[in-house]
């Protein structure tokens, strides 16, 4: 199962939230920015898009409860926040 949300991460500070968050998650989550697809739980990967434009952060689990958590978690992250 997987499941997405559109987020905009502003600068370094909340890109290494963003990290710290998906770090908590059991399941793969990935940061889709145009044609690039980064590992949400690195630091490098993330800080090496262009953290001012929107992505796409997914997380492909079998657990249903985080899936039915991430948007809640990641709504601090959306773009229009």
């Amino acid at each position: 199962m997987e499941t997405e949300v559109t987020v905009l991460l502003k600068d370094v500070e909340n890109a290494k939230r963003f990290v710290a968050e998906s770090e908590k998650f059991k399941g793969d989550i990935d940061l889709l920015s145009g044609r690039y697809i980064v590992n949400a739980k690195s630091i490098l990967g993330v800080l090496s898009l262009v953290l001012t434009e929107e992505m796409t952060a997914q997380i492909h689990t079998d657990d249903p409860e985080e899936i039915n958590r991430f948007p809640e978690v990641m709504k601090q992250f959306e773009a229009g926040k």
